[in-house]
């Protein structure tokens, strides 16, 4: 009984081990360039603004959704109301599938604002992993014309991010299928995006080093379980 089920997990071990995870991580990510409008944005050729009227988060799309490989985003805060510093109020980082085709669906939210309801990257409805630049951020400040790379590696399921050139660390992903995201509070906040260009290599050593550790647990993982079949 044991035999057939070697054979088959050591297969598995071999298609998805760290050789192939190395491999997805060295591909050049695809850069995600351009917004996705909606009824609470105006997207214009120079960037995009909040058009919605209210005090309270609303989220634009990045790009599309994608489940495999890396994919990087450069947004950058022209315009963004520094209501709760340090940093101003913009959220970065991806939605999961689980919310396509509901972003800013209000029903979704808990999170009161006034007579409405918040809808950001991840606050309001906990669909997300978000970067956030004010006083709730668990990294730097991020302040208007600062620079904020976003890398994304589904492979390794993380979320890597730097700040004028400065990394600062991952987070992890559990969806299957993402979408890179931004929100800002106040209306007429305006954010833009680059080329990608300037990203620092760190961030993609950041990056590769998170994709190395899920590939060496999930390596001692498959060691112990195939250690017991052989016993």
């Amino acid at each position: 009984m044991r035999a057939p089920l070697l054979c088959f997990l050591s297969a598995l071990v071999d298609a998805d081990g760290p050789a192939s995870t190395t491999a997805a991580t060295s591909a050049s990510p695809a850069v995600h360039r351009s917004f996705e409008g909606n009824g609470d944005w105006l997207i214009r050729e120079d960037g995009a603004s909040k058009s919605d009227s209210t005090w309270c988060w609303r989220t634009v799309e990045i790009g599309s959704w994608f489940q495999s490989g890396r994919a990087l985003a450069e947004v950058v805060p022209i315009n963004v109301t520094e209501d709760q510093a340090p940093g101003v109020s913009l959220a970065v980082g991806v939605l999961s599938g689980t919310v396509e085709g509901r972003v800013n669906d209000l029903s979704m939210s808990t999170a009161v604002c006034g007579s409405s309801y918040h809808w950001s990257v991840a606050y309001g409805h906990g669909e997300g992993v978000e970067i956030l630049g004010n006083k709730w951020g668990d990294g730097p400040g991020i302040y208007n014309e600062n620079v904020v790379h976003v890398l994304v590696d589904m492979d390794a399921r993380t979320l890597a991010y730097a700040v004028n050139g400065q990394c600062h660390g991952t987070k992890s992903l559990s969806a299957s299928r993402v979408r890179l995201a931004a929100a800002v509070s106040r209306p007429k906040d305006a954010i833009r995006l680059g080329d990608g260009a300037s990203a620092p290599a760190c961030l993609f050593e950041a990056a590769q080093a998170a994709s190395a550790a899920s590939a060496s647990a999930r390596g001692v993982a498959w060691a112990v379980v195939l250690a017991w079949i052989s016993s």
